[in-house]
This record gives structure tokens, C-alpha cells and sequence, in this order.
């Protein structure tokens, strides 16, 4: 028994003797198999779906445990920590890391039980779902998420009224960053128009919406409607600024000199 590494043809096999590769008969995904070795050349048989034998292969390989929450899914899923501290006893930096061997129905905030596996690259292979964890709390975030999806622009403050543990709020930012609401979408190729760099959006009441950002080093904002349109550029436009889209409102409002516009 042995796994299969993603983008890797071999495996590796511990012995009495030291560590044996093999060459892999036929390509498969990366998960823990069981293989039928002949001469240097190893073939699959079958998943290692056992919960005994995988353990016994990661204490083979004395892989150390560490808990973390998958948050987004690429080739493979991207875990951060969920216990920070312990976590850097294994991992000296929390940036997400490949959770690999994991089931199919795996889903953002499961706790996980996985172990640390370096080699050329450093993975964490999935163990178990870390079932101590509280579930309410993991709830509560997914039930933010879903709100988060349902709206057109995202309220920070609400993330802040989920008292959540402080990896379980890391965790939570980093799948918020990647559910990106129409309005937010719209605010930032807005700006990304007159090269401004977008800072914050704020709902003021009554369809109004304040835009923070950033135009040549100088942070500054403006009001708009759900249309982009500006209702407060934050100069003396004689009333016009609604005939402003926020970009436009931008240049006006920074680059604009009196004898370039009559109003």
C-alpha cells in the first residue's frame, strides 16, 4: 500500500530495508491504493478505502496530524488552519496548502483531521472529518456565506456579529473573497477603468452607496445608486452629478480644472 502523489507516475513503498519507488503500471488519481508490485513497476488495484489501513500507512510514514478547514477548490482543494498555534508546529506558515486523497463530498468549513506530508512539495492528505469540532459554529459561517451570495454587496460588519474563533473568520474571509457580490463585481472594473483601486463598499441607506478608493495614492469616495451612477461626487458639480457613472465621476473629481468645464 502506498499513495499515489498528484503529478507523479511513482510511488514509494517503506521496507526493512529502506525506502523502494516504483514506476506506476498505469495513471491514476492521486489517493492512498494497493498495489501488486512486480520487478520496479507497481499496479493499482484498488483505493485503500479502509480507515484502518490508511492509518496504519500514515503511521508508517510517522506523518504528523494537524486540523484544518478546506476553503476553496482548485485541482484540489486549498486547506488553512484551524488551530493555528499546533498547526505551526508541523507548518511554519498558514498560507493554504493542497488537501489531497479527500471524498467527494467534501464541502468549504468541513473540519479535518490530515497529515502533513513533505516532500518535494508539501501536502496535507486527508485522514478523517474532525468531528469534536462545533458544529454550530461552522453553521453559522456557512449561513453568512449563503447570505453573502444572495446580496449585491457585502456587509463586513455582518462577519463581525459572528463572534467566530479566529481561524474558523480566516477561513470564512478567504471563500468571501472568492464570492465576489454583482454590485462589488461592477464597483471594481468600474474603477479598474481610470486604474483607482477599490478600498470598500458601503450601503448608506435609502439606495445609496458609498464607494472608498484609492486614485493615484490619494484615498477618497463617492456616493452612487445601484446603477453606478453618482449621487454625491464630493465637489461642486451645480447639481450634476448625477449625470456621472462612477468612473467618470472619478476623473471629473480628481483630474477636472475650472476652464475645462462649464456648468
Amino acid at each position: 500500500m502506498s499513495a499515489v502523489l498528484p503529478k507523479t507516475r511513482k510511488v514509494t513503498r517503506v521496507t526493512d530495508l529502506g525506502v523502494r519507488e516504483y514506476l506506476l503500471t498505469r495513471k491514476v488519481p492521486p489517493n492512498i491504493y494497493v498495489f501488486r508490485s512486480r520487478g520496479i513497476y507497481a499496479e493499482p488495484l484498488a483505493i485503500a478505502a479502509d480507515m484502518a489501513d490508511r492509518m496504519e500507512y500514515f503511521e508508517s510514514l510517522c506523518l504528523p496530524r494537524v486540523y484544518v478547514f478546506p476553503v476553496v477548490r482548485t485541482t484540489h482543494w486549498l486547506a488553512v488552519p484551524l488551530a493555528r498555534e499546533y498547526y505551526k508546529k508541523h507548518v511554519k506558515y498558514s498560507a493554504p496548502l493542497p488537501l489531497i486523497f479527500t471524498p467527494d463530498n467534501l464541502s468549504p468549513l468541513d473540519p479535518v483531521m490530515a497529515r502533513v506530508y513533505k516532500g518535494k512539495r508539501t501536502y496535507l492528505m486527508f485522514e478523517d472529518y474532525h468531528y469534536k469540532y462545533d458544529p454550530e459554529l461552522v453553521e453559522r459561517a456557512r449561513d453568512y456565506l449563503i447570505s453573502l451570495r444572495a446580496s449585491s454587496y457585502r456587509k463586513d460588519t455582518m462577519i463581525d456579529a459572528l463572534k467566530l474563533p479566529a481561524e474558523l473568520r480566516e477561513a470564512v474571509k478567504i471563500i468571501a473573497d472568492s464570492i465576489t457580490p454583482p454590485l462589488e463585481r461592477m464597483v471594481k472594473h468600474s474603477l479598474s477603468l481610470v486604474n483607482a483601486e477599490f478600498v470598500s463598499l458601503q450601503d448608506m441607506g435609502a439606495g445609496r452607496y458609498r464607494v472608498t478608493y484609492l486614485y493615484k495614492g490619494i484615498k477618497d469616495y463617492i456616493d452612487i445608486d445601484d446603477s453606478l451612477f453618482c449621487l454625491n461626487i464630493g465637489i461642486c458639480v451645480d447639481g450634476h452629478d448625477r449625470d456621472f457613472d462612477l468612473a467618470s465621476g472619478i476623473l471629473v473629481k480628481h483630474e477636472h480644472r475650472d476652464e475645462d468645464y462649464d456648468w
